[in-house]
């Protein structure tokens, strides 16, 4: 019987999290941004589901769900995100001209996103 109990503990804690919450226009439109931040955040985050009113975040509870994404600044998270994405533009017509990772990496072109 206490196997039991301890199995029933260890599937309690490591189940996963689920919440539900409502998002502003502004989070919604930018669920983009929101979802890769809260990758980096959370490990046991898994992703979004559902509407704009009702989004079932799966791998968080609600209330640190909705504490992380009003926390966040949007605008920063948007603007760093397209530089990023600038990046990896530049890094993949250095790379078509020839020039490999090393190269690349002695000019100064790094990124932390895949080419």
């Amino acid at each position: 019987m206490k196997g039991l109990s301890v199995f029933i503990a260890i599937m309690l804690v490591c189940s996963m999290a689920y919440g539900s919450i409502a998002l502003t226009n502004k989070e919604f439109k930018n669920l983009d941004v929101i979802d890769a931040q809260l990758r980096t955040l959370y490990p046991q985050y898994e992703g979004f589901n559902g509407s704009q009113n009702d989004m079932t975040v799966m791998g968080l509870d609600d209330a640190t769900a909705k504490t992380a994404i009003d926390a966040m600044n949007i605008d920063a998270l948007k603007e760093n995100d397209g530089k990023r994405k600038a990046m990896k533009r530049v890094r993949q017509k250095l790379k078509a001209l020839g020039f490999d990772n090393g190269d690349l990496k002695t000019m100064g072109f790094t990124n932390d996103i895949d080419d």
